[in-house]
């Protein structure tokens, strides 16, 4: 991993995703906030929901006309 990546962009960089990296800290912000939430007491059926419609509407905003369902960054 270069000096300075997160861990999470060195995942990325195995799976051969392209994303930016502005994307990628949206998807972690989005998951440590609902993992408090679950911390905090929420409904673990209402946090799941919730994760299950960002990673959809994150799927659908990275859908493109190139056949393969990704945009690139």
């Amino acid at each position: 991993m270069r000096p300075g990546a997160c861990p999470a962009e060195a995942i990325v960089h195995r799976l051969d995703r392209p994303l930016d990296r502005d994307t990628l800290l949206l998807g972690i912000a989005t998951s440590r906030g609902l993992l408090l939430e679950l911390l905090a007491g929420a409904d673990p059926a209402a946090t799941d929901a919730a994760y299950r419609l960002f990673v959809r509407r994150w799927i659908h905003s990275r859908t493109a006309g190139d056949g393969r369902g990704e945009r690139g960054s």
